[in-house]
């Protein structure tokens, strides 16, 4: 559904997100957290694959996160990780946007996007998301 079109789709990506757990309950354009989650697998699978990506819902927070089989950020990229302009990746091929734009959007409607170090190896990008209501339960 709505995830998938963000990509989640791939061989290489392992996926846990519940049913009602929708990104249109999301503060914010549909597209634009569609393309923050891109952003946020595009890096992941340049890290290292497979990723594993996890949503949840906790009251009027979801927060998705992206955990990628990689060496992990450094102390410098986990603590600049979002600012404009800044990489880590070695090589060229990146412009240091790609998170900067997430966050921005991110933190414009009440989330925030994070890059942390994963105990045991990796990357773990959280993307918070707020909700535009309080959480419906099942009949």
């Amino acid at each position: 559904g709505e995830w998938y079109s963000a990509g989640l789709g791939r061989s290489n990506i392992v996926v846990d997100i519940p049913d009602e757990v929708d990104i249109a309950s999301c503060k914010g354009a549909a597209d634009d957290w569609r393309a923050v989650v891109w952003t946020g697998l595009d890096n992941a699978l340049r890290a290292g694959a497979p990723v594993v990506v996890r949503a949840r819902r906790n009251g009027a927070v979801v927060t998705v996160e992206i955990d990628d089989s990689g060496a992990g950020p450094s102390n410098e990229a986990e603590a600049r990780a979002g600012e404009a302009f800044f990489t880590s990746w070695s090589g060229g091929g990146g412009r240091g946007l790609g998170l900067h734009v997430a966050r921005t959007f991110a933190r414009r409607v009440g989330g925030d996007v994070i890059l942390r170090r994963r105990d045991g190896g990796g990357g773990r990008l959280f993307i918070r998301f707020g909700t535009l209501g309080a959480p419906t339960s099942a009949p």
